[in-house]
């Protein structure tokens, strides 16, 4: 009489050691390495950086005359999206922060090529005091914001002739 086995898929159960001569060893011996090999590249591969990111910006900018005009209104938001952009910054860390302050004039200028979106959250029309605050979310174009930084940079403004052929010194 023939016995039934029930085993479950992919578990092997020895019956008697005469199984082990049957068996692949070779076969488990590779599918054990690949599942090392793929385990430890999931574990050490590189994180993708985001080329959006998220900033929040607020500015209040003072009126005069007895209401608000638009202009004011378009000043207090650009306002607001510079200061997103230099919070970003800000959280980047002391060196990336330095060097904001070269590319701020060419983030003004065209504020296009560096925001993507503006989000207002929030508005307020304080007319006691004659002020305007707005708050907002942009969404920036990281990979713009890098380049242009390491363009503007000492190694990015020199000519080739400038650079340095040998970039380590071994002592």
């Amino acid at each position: 009489m023939q016995r039934i086995i029930e085993q479950p898929l992919g578990v092997r159960v020895l019956n008697d050691l005469a199984e082990i001569h049957h068996r692949d060893a070779v076969g488990d011996l590779l599918a054990a390495v690949a599942l090392f090999a793929l385990t430890l590249a999931a574990a050490f591969a590189p994180v993708a950086q985001a080329q959006i990111q998220q900033a929040r910006g607020k500015a209040t900018v003072p009126y005069g005359g007895r209401s608000l005009t638009p202009d004011v209104k378009a000043k207090a938001l650009q306002n607001a999206q510079l200061k997103a952009v230099e919070a970003y910054y800000a959280e980047a860390g002391e060196s990336e922060s330095t060097n904001f302050d070269a590319i701020r004039p060419k983030i003004i200028e065209t504020p296009d090529r560096y925001i993507l979106d503006t989000t207002v959250l929030s508005e307020d029309d304080n007319a006691g005091n004659q002020q305007y605050t707005v708050a907002v979310r942009v969404s920036l174009n990281v990979a713009n914001l890098r380049n242009d930084l390491k363009a503007s940079s000492a190694v990015g403004k020199a000519t080739r002739s400038e650079r340095s052929a040998l970039a380590f010194l071994f002592v």
